[in-house]
């Protein structure tokens, strides 16, 4: 029974844990990118630090056969980061929430024409009630919050990261 709950709570501090970042990650990257850091060395410093974490945590080593099947999602996770950063730079942060709702939207497309069938009803219409949250978000703006730089990163941030998405999903799938 002890072991059982110690376990239940390891993994409950670890899902609070990855809530708490992910919360507030935008919001931070936005912060620093407002106070003049660039988003290239905002990334390489975020890089750096998850690098050096992974190194004093993983004690098994990787083959190069094997990282080289995740060589082309680790490069679109890293232009998705980029992307990010680029975007979060030119809107604000409830605009950068908005459009990144519509990542999994744009993800089924690709998974559907990748995998050549149609997404469940229940998937499209969840996907459908984001869609319109976003789309009322968006018509909210007032004139002039919305700039083309901001169209730009934003269709490029989720053509990219959805695409990080997809190859992920099937890179584990062929493992």
């Amino acid at each position: 029974f002890y072991p059982l709950m110690a376990a239940s709570l390891r993994e409950l501090l670890v899902v609070l844990g990855y809530t708490a970042s992910s919360s507030t990650l935008a919001v931070l990257n936005k912060w620093a990118l407002v106070d003049g850091l660039s988003p290239r060395l905002l990334q390489l410093l975020q890089f750096s630090f998850s690098a050096l974490v992974a190194a004093l945590i993983c004690r098994s080593a990787i083959s190069i056969s094997k990282a080289l099947i995740f060589l082309p999602a680790v490069l679109l996770f890293y232009a998705s980061c980029y992307t990010n950063l680029k975007l979060l730079e030119v809107v604000n942060v409830d605009t950068f929430v908005a459009v990144r709702t519509l990542t999994p939207v744009c993800t089924l497309l690709f998974e559907s024409t990748h995998a050549r069938r149609a997404p469940s009803a229940r998937r499209f219409v969840s996907l459908l009630v984001l869609c319109v949250g976003a789309a009322g978000f968006i018509c909210s703006l007032e004139e002039g919050q919305l700039t083309r730089g901001g169209l730009f990163w934003g269709s490029i941030y989720l053509v990219v990261s959805s695409l990080n998405f997809t190859t992920v999903k099937a890179v584990i799938h062929s493992l």
